[in-house]
């Protein structure tokens, strides 16, 4: 079976951590978030997979090249335009010709695929979409199911009032490649609001498979945090955690005299934090420099900044390439975009 991650545009609910990067690129352990994904499709026995690209695709494509030194054959398609979920599939229509796996590059799962596929091909779907349960499902796509699986009605991002099961699209679906078919060419084009319900009103084979697996969606800067927290402490079968602390630090980091980390931290290569500084819940991509006795909490800090001494960041996200004069403090949700200079 082949895949194609669709990995689509700006992830504005990420900014600004995704200005100057893709979502897909967003460091997850010091490793991009997409190169997890697709070491979870090779181990999953999937090397074939086409990367759909929209914003900033170059980096993605210099980063992963042909896909061989992650045992893995990739192909790419880059929008000229958005073309939303069902669009970014036909753009890649070439690469499709066999039983595919779609997954949504913001999505970290453990939902087991083999089971998945098994359950695909005894039901002889068109398509099957793997459901999760999630406590708010208004923010997602609302799938009901009969007692077989056959999905009977699909609503994206429903009100309050039409909520009627918690179960939700959880952003995999093994799809056979006649669905390509009820895809326009070139068009904005939804399968989440279009071709699904379609399918289903003309009574196509349109499956669930409901899992509880893990499961997250990184496109909050919250979620995106979670994870790495997750990871750290083995709620993923995919991350076997090599201490009992949240806390890893890249052998390339330096950490002055008398640093004090708790919580989840996870520091970056290249990464200098100066003497005395306390660091708490926090995420410090790579090559930034924090000065000596700052305190940093609760906060994300992107690539190449340079924070001077005696600050207080609390609660806030710093993007890449900031400046921070020294005795400034920074809190309250704040979002500090790239290139930002405070003094």
């Amino acid at each position: 079976m082949k895949s194609i991650i669709l990995i689509g545009g700006f992830g504005t609910r990420l900014e600004p951590l995704t200005v100057t990067r893709p979502k897909t690129m967003v460091p997850v352990l010091n490793r991009p978030f997409l190169e997890l994904i697709i070491q979870r499709l090779r181990d999953c026995g999937i090397k074939d997979i086409v990367l759909s690209l929209g914003h900033l695709p170059d980096c993605i494509i210099d980063y992963f090249g042909n896909g061989s030194k992650l045992g893995v054959n990739l192909q790419y398609v880059v929008e000229d335009k958005p073309l939303g979920t069902g669009g970014g599939i036909k753009n890649a229509q070439k690469y499709l010709d066999e039983t595919f796996l779609v997954v949504n590059g913001d999505v970290f799962t453990d939902i087991n695929i083999t089971k998945m596929t098994d359950f695909h091909t005894n039901k002889n779907a068109l398509a099957t979409i793997a459901l999760i349960p999630v406590n708010d499902p208004s923010r997602y796509g609302v799938i009901e199911a009969d007692e077989t699986g056959r999905v009977k009605k699909f609503l994206e991002k429903p009100g309050i009032h039409e909520i009627t099961t918690a179960l939700i699209n959880a952003g995999l679906i093994i799809m056979e490649p006649s669905i390509l078919d009820y895809i326009p060419n070139n068009k904005k084009f939804s399968y989440e609001k279009e071709l699904f319900p379609a399918l289903i009103d003309n009574n196509k084979p349109i499956y669930s498979f409901a899992s509880s697996d893990y499961w997250i969606d990184i496109g909050k800067p919250e979620k995106y945090f979670q994870l790495n927290t997750d990871l750290l402490k083995g709620q993923s079968v995919q991350y076997q955690p090599q201490s009992s602390s949240a806390i890893y630090v890249d052998p390339g980091a330096k950490i002055g005299n008398n640093v004090h980390l708790s919580g989840t931290v996870v520091i970056g290569p290249g990464s200098i934090i100066g003497d005395n500084c306390r660091i708490n819940d926090c995420i410090l991509w790579e090559n930034s420099f924090i000065g000596w006795n700052s305190v940093l909490d609760s906060s994300i800090i992107a690539n190449d900044c340079h924070i001077g001494s005696d600050c207080c960041i609390n609660q806030s996200v710093i993007g890449s390439k900031v400046v921070i004069a020294k005795e400034v403090t920074i809190s309250n949700n704040s979002r500090i975009y790239p290139y930002s200079k405070i003094n």
